[in-house]
């Protein structure tokens, strides 16, 4: 089997300090534990890529798109490392309670935190403590990682 180090000339290495600023929910196979994996990575920066190239072009787009991200026919132009993540410590609990906002249902009025509305599905009601409690980790704010 040959190794042909020449597809390895002319690369460049950058590594980026990446900070979480916001909880930061993401899984793997486990859908209730959080896993720091590159794909999530990759596809976040594919889709702001695809809100900033702002073309009306779309078979130009799809191109140069197919070109930095790979597609189906050829390999991305880059590839993701992840390096410093022995400090990640999941959590579940620790987020912000938020601002409270009357909701509507069943014709009854309760009034929620807006972080558990918006975190649909990330929490549950436990009946022994009379509130909804988080079910999915999440890396907390200030957590810090590198990418390569």
């Amino acid at each position: 089997m040959a190794f042909y180090v020449g597809r390895f000339r002319n690369m460049e290495t950058r590594e980026f300090e990446v900070e979480v600023v916001t909880p930061l929910f993401l899984g793997g196979a486990d859908p209730r534990k959080a896993e720091l994996r590159t794909p999530p990575i990759k596809g976040a920066l594919r889709f702001w890529w695809r809100a900033l190239y702002g073309s009306d072009d779309l078979k130009d787009m799809k191109e140069r798109e197919g070109e930095i991200f790979g597609s189906t026919t050829r390999k991305a132009s880059f590839s993701i490392q992840l390096k410093d993540t022995g400090n990640l410590k999941p959590t579940s609990a620790n987020l912000p309670r938020g601002e409270m906002i009357p909701t509507k249902a069943k014709g009854k009025t309760f009034r929620i935190s807006i972080i558990q509305y918006l975190a649909y599905g990330l929490c549950q009601y436990d009946r022994s403590k009379k509130r909804n409690v988080y079910i999915r980790e999440h890396l907390l704010p200030g957590t810090k990682f590198k990418l390569l």
